[in-house]
């Protein structure tokens, strides 16, 4: 029997993500691919789709751009510890300390705020039953399966209908020596004032970074929140075409969206 290739010892290691995207350090997008553990780069296979391309006739020039952007993206987090683009990590597989035996899901604390926030106005608005809200916190746990923890981030969405999230998984290979030494110097080690559990940057992992931050405009801004704000921007046809093709690849379920699990009427 043939030994693992890197691949494959990876994706056993973070048992679950297979099927979901990740990003390189190079902005490529991709997945695992789950029959055969493979790394599959992110094609489009509606580009040659004659009937999509006839009804999305901008969709190749978007595909384009968003390809840059990613680079973008990815530059943009390794330089700046200090937004938050990053969601959470991955704890691997196995731990014994887990009811689940695939990866973990560890969410940071700022991201659960924005939970309880969106379901907070969608009970005001009448569009989330009282069970979803109140004393139930741990219907958000910092920790859960990694499957289950991604389809949350797919799923959630604000009070309006905008998906806040678009979770991408990254293998962050550690800060350099340099780096290393001086980390408390740079508060590369430290928390800051949005991630208040946040993984220290110089320790090297998979991490979970959101890729509708609004990398237009990388300044936070005093008093305003510093996720992505909803607005059209975030459901444009790239990232409706990438959620139908995890769909369609059955990554994810849409009939168990976080929506119907908190529907008890």
């Amino acid at each position: 029997m043939s030994e693992p290739n890197p691949t494959q010892q990876f994706a056993r290691k973070y048992q679950g993500i297979e099927g979901f995207y990740l990003i390189t350090g190079n902005g490529e997008l991709g997945f695992i691919r789950p029959a055969d553990l493979k790394p599959v780069e992110e094609a489009f296979p509606q580009l040659g789709d004659a009937d999509f391309l006839h009804e999305h006739p901008r969709f190749q020039d978007d595909v384009d751009r968003f390809r840059g952007e990613l680079v973008r993206f990815i530059e943009t987090y390794r330089a700046r510890p200090d937004l938050p683009i990053e969601l959470g990590y991955v704890d691997p597989a196995g731990n014994p300390e887990r009811s689940w035996r695939s990866a973990s899901l560890v969410i940071y604390n700022y991201v659960r705020e924005i939970y309880r926030h969106d379901d907070k106005a969608r009970y005001d608005a009448g569009k989330l039953d009282h069970f979803g809200i109140g004393e139930h916190d741990d219907t958000w746990n910092a920790v859960r399966g990694i499957h289950r923890g991604l389809e949350d981030l797919f799923a959630h969405h604000s009070e309006e209908g905008f998906h806040r999230f678009f979770p991408v998984l990254y293998y962050h290979r550690g800060d350099g020596p340099a780096d290393r030494q001086s980390g408390d110097e740079l508060g590369l080690a430290t928390t800051t004032a949005y991630h208040d559990d946040q993984l220290p940057r110089r320790e090297e992992g998979l991490r979970v970074l959101n890729l509708f931050w609004n990398h237009i405009d990388d300044e936070t801004r005093p008093g305003r929140w510093t996720f992505p704000f909803a607005n059209a921007d975030t459901e444009a046809q790239v990232f409706r075409t990438l959620r139908d093709n995890l769909y369609r690849r059955g990554v994810i379920n849409p009939d168990l969206r976080v929506e119907k699990r908190f529907d008890f009427s």
